[in-house]
């Protein structure tokens, strides 16, 4: 009986330490660095574009943190992280629809914020050094 309570513990130890060792990476310093340096170019521009390129920050800060699949479910998996997550699911969906309809547009104050979703995404996943907001 003792044996089996200890191997309970021990397969249940085995198994917290693969998932936070799959999902519950910090970022290393120079990964930060990498992302504030590519976000300075983002931040405050009027290219809609932009929301592409921090889209793809946050799928490479999340791939880095150890989560896998589709940006969407490296959302998924990651929800409990972000301080609001549906900011960072909007801003997403703004992404996929300039990349995906023909006429969508956005207006300057909407590209801001949704800049401001990813920012505040990417600093809840530990990315150091992006700056105040």
């Amino acid at each position: 009986m003792e044996l089996v309570i200890l191997l309970f513990i021990l397969v249940g130890l085995v198994l917290l330490l693969l998932w936070f060792g799959r999902t519950g990476r910090k970022l290393m310093p120079a990964i930060s660095r990498i992302i504030c340096a590519k976000w300075g170019k983002l931040e405050n521009t009027k290219d809609p574009r932009a929301l592409l390129e921090a889209d793809k920050l946050l799928d490479f800060v999340l791939a880095n943190r150890g989560y896998r699949g589709s940006l969407g479910e490296k959302l998924k998996q990651a929800n409990a992280c972000f301080s609001n997550p549906n900011a960072v699911w909007q801003a997403h969906k703004a992404r996929n629809q300039l990349a995906h309809e023909l006429e969508f547009k956005l207006t300057e104050k909407e590209l801001q914020k949704y800049l401001q979703f990813f920012k505040r995404g990417l600093k809840d996943l530990g990315v150091k050094g992006l700056g105040r907001n």
